[in-house]
């Protein structure tokens, strides 16, 4: 797989559309390679079963994670979710999440950081819990932590 840079921000909402669309292609472009390293692996494997290990984890390494593969009418499907690189620092985070979580790790409730961000709680909880996934952290208390410690 290769090396992109990433996607230059556009204020013209339209460029930003085309820019999410050419990721999306990129991406399945990734996935199709990975899938065909995959392949070829698992055929070599009864030649020689080392050499088939190196190529799978050169190919599937933290860019995907494979969820399923099944066969259907002689096609072999594969369910992979592209894996995000952990953020290193609060200000990787994005700008609607990352003020909740300032706002949590001043110990305000999740009512509080409602009312004082004028949004709904639900929305408070749903921005927190993106963070803890996109942290790789499981929960409030481990995202304020990573948050206050850099990373955990």
């Amino acid at each position: 797989m290769r090396d992109r840079p990433e996607t230059s921000r556009s204020d013209d909402p339209h460029a930003v559309g085309l820019f999410g669309e050419r990721r999306l292609l990129l991406a399945r472009e990734d996935l199709r390679e990975a899938v065909r390293t995959f392949e070829d692996a698992r055929e070599s494997a009864a030649v020689d079963p080392s050499k088939a290990a190196r190529s799978v984890s050169s190919a599937f390494p933290a860019k995907w994670t494979v969820l399923e593969t099944f066969d259907r009418d002689g096609t072999r499907y594969v369910l992979a979710r592209e894996n995000r690189p952990r953020p290193k620092s609060l200000a990787d985070i994005p700008a609607a999440e990352r003020s909740v979580l300032e706002c949590a790790m001043r110990g305000l409730a999740t009512k509080e950081i409602a009312h004082v961000l004028s949004i709904s709680d639900a929305t408070v909880r749903v921005l927190l819990m993106r963070s803890a996934r996109r942290c790789q952290v499981l929960g409030r208390r481990e995202l304020i932590a990573w948050a206050r410690q850099g990373q955990p």
